[in-house]
């Protein structure tokens, strides 16, 4: 038989979280795992979820109670639906991922006595995200769960130094595993009709912006950024690539900058590797990143990045090798090293050649495989 091997994320967005799931979810399945996956309340899902049951004949399940936000009622529901199913379908592993699926998921699956319980936070909340009050909550509620946990996969090795140093649990309990990415799909787009569509000159130098409109990828910051580069270059267009709740905040913010002539809205797209195509470089301004798997597509794309220096971003891009940084927030950081990028091809192209090699460490099957090997190591 099989080995029955159930994941529980919180929502199936088009998030970072959510795709790497899907991917390794389907990975899994390949590798003669019997999986089964189980999301809660979602809006607007990610494109790789279109089709995915009748693509992958995993099965999956929707508990509408288990949401992003706290709320008692609601997620002690959630935890009592997934107590059932799991006490049902009696897996040998529970893989959750995200930070509400690992609490009620964790919990449910202690209470089920589930044999292996492994967890992914991708990514952390320990600054970037809320006040030093509730983030020192959230610190108190994942030493708890961590309890439950038999492993913990962290996206860097910064992130799990970030877990052993506040004391989350042991140090042998947290182990690093790369956020991977199907790199052909990338390798494999040789043109792009982006700038075409956009009305983009091949003369002009296309700067992007790709990832969810929401406080913490810093889309405003890419903003100013951009107001200040235009000060000092005039080639330069900016496309912002993604959705999310701040959408008409930074509209207004473009045009109370006045730069809405130089910035192109896409919305949402599932174009990805044709939009990284289209780009000279590519930009990251988030507040906090437990990887930033966009950084990887970017560089197998063969565009040079320019990063906030947060996270485990610093762990992907190498300063002045593989891409540049700037320290959060910095707006005179970020443009001045777009400008350099505009005015210095010598060091863009060195990039581009050291992204490129960057990005084979993040091949998505040397992640499915590591995950496989740490659910035998318990078997």
């Amino acid at each position: 038989m099989p080995i029955k091997n159930i994941h529980i994320i919180t929502r199936l967005d088009e998030g970072g979280s959510a795709g790497v799931t899907l991917d390794l979810v389907e990975g899994l399945k390949k590798q003669g795992l019997d999986v089964e996956l189980i999301y809660g309340l979602t809006s607007s899902f990610h494109s790789s979820f279109k089709d995915f049951e009748q693509k992958t004949g995993i099965k999956t399940h929707c508990i509408p109670e288990m949401i992003r936000e706290v709320n008692p009622l609601k997620d002690l529901v959630a935890t009592f639906k997934l107590y059932k199913i799991l006490k049902k379908q009696k897996p040998q592993i529970l893989h959750t991922h995200t930070s509400k699926a690992g609490i009620v998921g964790r919990l449910a699956g202690f209470l089920a006595r589930i044999p292996v319980r492994v967890h992914s936070p991708h990514g952390h909340i320990f600054y970037g995200y809320f006040d030093r009050f509730t983030t020192k909550f959230f610190i108190l509620i994942e030493k708890f769960f961590a309890k439950t946990s038999h492993k913990i996969l962290n996206l860097t090795d910064e992130g799990r130094s970030d877990h052993i140093k506040e004391k989350i649990d042991k140090p042998e309990k947290f182990e690093t595993v790369y956020c991977g990415i199907f790199l052909d799909d990338f390798k494999n787009c040789t043109k792009s009709e982006i700038r075409t569509e956009f009305g983009v000159n091949e003369s002009e130098f296309l700067v992007g912006f790709v990832g969810r409109l929401t406080e913490i990828k810093g889309c405003d910051i890419f903003l100013k950024g951009a107001k200040q580069v235009s000060e000092k270059a005039d080639n330069v267009k900016f496309m912002v690539v993604g959705d999310g709740e701040l959408r008409e905040q930074v509209h207004t913010l473009a045009k109370n900058l006045g730069i809405s002539d130089k910035v192109i809205f896409t919305g949402m797209r599932n174009d990805i590797p044709q939009i990284f195509k289209a780009l000279d470089v590519f930009v990251l301004t988030s507040r906090n990143e437990g990887l930033g798997r966009v950084l990887v597509e970017a560089m197998v794309s063969g565009i040079p990045i320019v990063a906030s220096e947060v996270g485990g971003v610093p762990e992907v891009v190498e300063y002045g090798k593989s891409g540049l940084l700037f320290s959060s927030e910095n707006i005179s950081e970020l443009s001045e090293n777009i400008l350099k990028l505009v005015s210095q091809n010598d060091l863009k192209e060195n990039l581009i050649s050291n992204g490129k090699r960057r990005a084979e460490d993040f091949e998505m099957q040397l992640m499915i495989d590591k995950v496989k090997s740490i659910y035998d190591s318990f078997l």
